[in-house]
């Protein structure tokens, strides 16, 4: 009789408490692999969300004493669990500064194999504004410290192919360096078009007869939520009603819109990531102007919905946003021209292609 070969075990860490966005790789990563890999989750002493039981059993452990920025509990959390369970692979969900770091670091210590997920460019983080001091700062301890340990994982995952050719050539090996991007599933985000995308703007409270410019995502300086603004207020002022903006997220700018009446700029707050998708089906425009970003899922899920977007040319998003703009004045003319186009599918949102990529690397 042939002997049953075991599946790996792979230890996921994640954020304590544990993020919607990282929820969401979780979610998607547990489907696809749920008959190949046995997957433990590292998280913290909340109750595991109702979508993940059944794709992975968690692990959980207590924050420390002490709070340090979610830093402390990453090192706990990641040493404790390899001691006790010494899985075939640790691997961070997301955020390599704290998680991959503790990653990398456990895995060091006790032997265990290391996937680093990379889901931003921490080497352009010395270019961000700030006093020569920060700058100073931020160059050695993102790009000397971080990008040291970084450089120890055994597999790296960069979530696209130019930050992943960066990687290379600051000096990560070349073999260990596999551009893979989040787990995305693409059927969740069905089109709807005329009678059905103005019934679903119904559905959600927005104005059907005006044409829905969506944003999704932390309402923050980082992400762009000021020049969000100032686009809002300029189209506005010029569009004579013609299109409503719907802001989905949360964030410190959030009572900025508030001056706005609701049918001009509707704000939407925070939704749960499995109806997310139903602002995808209402809207006419995704605007992204985004300072830093690497692959951000709203990108893909726009292309998916088949959304035309317009966004900022930072991280991978040039690959497949065709209108990347720089600057208020041209997001304002291109959402009045209203000559928006759909991007073209990947060929990587194949659900399978997807699967036999991670199996491989995991």
């Amino acid at each position: 009789m042939s002997e049953v070969k075991e599946s790996p075990v792979v230890g996921l860490l994640a954020s304590y408490p544990l993020q919607p966005n990282l929820q969401a790789v979780l979610y998607n990563l547990g489907r696809m692999l749920k008959d190949e890999v046995t997957f433990h989750l590292v998280m913290g002493p909340e109750k595991l969300p109702e979508q993940l039981e059944g794709l992975v059993q968690s692990i959980h452990v207590d924050p420390p004493p002490v709070s340090t920025h979610g830093r402390g509990f990453s090192m706990k959390a990641a040493f404790s669990y390899a001691s006790a369970h010494r899985p075939d692979v640790l691997m961070n969900v997301g955020q390599p500064y704290p998680l991959g770091i503790a990653v990398v670091t456990a895995g060091r210590v006790y032997g265990i194999r290391t996937v680093l997920r990379i889901t931003g460019d921490y080497l352009a983080e010395a270019s961000i504004a700030g006093t020569r001091r920060e700058k100073i700062w931020r160059q050695l301890f993102h790009g000397t410290l971080l990008h040291n340990v970084y450089q120890q994982a055994d597999t790296v995952l960069p979530v696209g192919r130019r930050l992943a050719q960066k990687l290379v050539g600051a000096g990560f090996p070349e073999e260990t360096v596999h551009p893979l991007p989040q787990p995305f599933d693409a059927e969740l985000f069905e089109q709807k078009a005329g009678a059905q995308k103005v019934e679903k703007k119904r559905e959600l409270g927005l104005e059907p007869d005006r044409k829905m410019i969506l944003n999704v995502g932390r309402l923050t300086w980082g992400k762009g939520a000021d020049r969000v603004l100032e686009v809002a207020r300029r189209v506005t002022d010029r569009a004579n009603g013609q299109f409503q903006f719907c802001l989905v997220g949360d964030g410190p700018y959030k009572e900025a819109f508030s001056s706005f009446p609701s049918e001009a700029v509707y704000t939407a707050g925070y939704v749960d990531r499995e109806k997310v998708h139903e602002y995808f089906q209402a809207a006419d425009l995704l605007i992204h102007p985004s300072r830093r970003d690497a692959l951000p899922n709203v990108i893909l899920e726009a292309i998916a919905a088949r959304v035309p977007v317009i966004a900022s040319p930072v991280g991978e998003i040039p690959d497949y946003v065709s209108t990347t703009l720089e600057g208020v004045p041209k997001y304002v003319d291109c959402i009045l021209s209203k000559e928006w186009r759909c991007e073209p599918i990947p060929s990587w949102f194949s659900w399978e292609e997807q699967k036999s990529k991670y199996a491989r690397l995991l």
